[in-house]
């Protein structure tokens, strides 16, 4: 008997099937299955045991070593556990060229930067929907820091990434909009910089971090912890020995 149909027992003894309407179901987190993702290299190991005892981390360090991908997958964790409402992922919107004009509205205009985040989001919750349904509902966002101004991010992982394209002025404003039942989670690589060493506030956040008390853990990613490919591992090697 299908699930939307009962039996129903007539007075002459004959069973009949009755149908029987059910709502239809919503999408909705409880939908979406979380994928079990296992640190890798000793740095994600680390970043998953500080980020488990409750600190606020800073992941500083070489590109493809996972630095936005397990800060999504942390952040969804606690999303899907409702230890916080929503997840923020915010970032400085700079272009390294001129690309001329683009129409449309400021999400439209700022999906190459927040792309990224739609394809972990989708794949960590094995959905390639799930950044959609996550985002109508509002748990997902993603943020400019070009307008974080007079906002308060309570209940909420903020995942500040890209930190070595914000200036002073952009993090000091980021930072100041968290509320309370918060976590931040801050990712850079002072190598892929768009801005000037004057201008950036990579040295800024680090002064910062180091005045404060029992607030953050910085992680550090070496070339040891690469996992996107060889390819990449090699070419920042090889980098890295030209330099």
């Amino acid at each position: 008997m299908n699930e939307d149909q009962r039996k129903h027992k007539r007075e002459d003894g004959t069973v009949v099937k009755k149908r029987v309407k059910r709502a239809p179901q919503k999408d909705g987190i409880e939908n979406l299955r979380l994928t079990t993702v296992e640190p890798l290299t000793y740095a994600q190991r680390q970043f998953f045991e500080s980020f488990g005892r409750g600190y606020h981390i800073v992941a500083e360090g070489v590109a493809g070593s996972g630095k936005s991908y397990v800060s999504t997958y942390l952040a969804l964790q606690e999303l899907f556990a409702k230890r916080v409402e929503r997840i923020i992922f915010l970032r400085s919107i700079v272009a390294t060229r001129d690309i001329g004009f683009l129409p449309g509205s400021i999400l439209e205009k700022s999906q190459p930067y927040w792309a990224l985040y739609k394809d972990h989001v989708d794949e960590l919750c094995g959905n390639g929907t799930a950044w959609d349904i996550l985002s109508k509902k509002g748990l997902v966002e993603f943020e400019s820091t070009s307008f974080v101004r007079g906002k308060t991010w309570n209940n909420a992982v903020v995942i500040m990434d890209e930190i070595q394209n914000h200036t002073k002025h952009e993090l000091y404003s980021s930072l100041t909009r968290i509320g309370k039942n918060s976590r931040v989670i801050v990712c850079g690589d002072s190598k892929q910089s768009d801005l000037s060493k004057r201008d950036t506030g990579w040295e800024y956040l680090k002064v910062l971090v180091g005045k404060t008390h029992d607030l953050f853990d910085t992680v550090t990613f070496t070339n040891n912890d690469i996992v996107r490919s060889d390819f990449v591992k090699q070419i920042i090697i090889a980098d890295g020995e030209i330099q």
